[in-house]
């Protein structure tokens, strides 16, 4: 999936690249690009992120993992971490993933 001129996505092989680099991303990182990607456009609260990304095994993760996951993934894919073009944050509901 072609997610802009400077980022892409191979789901078949699990890669990110950003300006034709490849990008490495923690299972976890990775497994919420791919959800968000799949969803692009519609807003998926913390806890469909939670429960899909972590809660697979009844563990409870707290909110504030998330966020950081959600930071790190910002700092490695993002032109400008700080004014996200793919990755924005939705108030109050939890985040949704479109192109600049």
């Amino acid at each position: 999936m072609d997610i802009g001129r400077v980022n892409s996505i191979d789901f078949a092989l699990k890669q990110v690249k950003c300006q034709g680099k490849p990008v490495k991303l923690t299972p976890k990182e990775y497994a919420l690009l791919e959800l968000l990607a799949h969803n692009k456009g519609k807003v998926l609260t913390k806890q469909v992120l939670l429960e899909r990304v972590w809660d697979t095994a009844g563990a409870f993760v707290e909110e504030n993992t998330l966020n950081v996951a959600i930071s790190r993934l910002k700092k490695k894919i993002e032109p400008n971490p700080s004014q996200p073009a793919y990755i924005k944050n939705v108030f109050g509901l939890g985040y949704t993933f479109g192109e600049p």
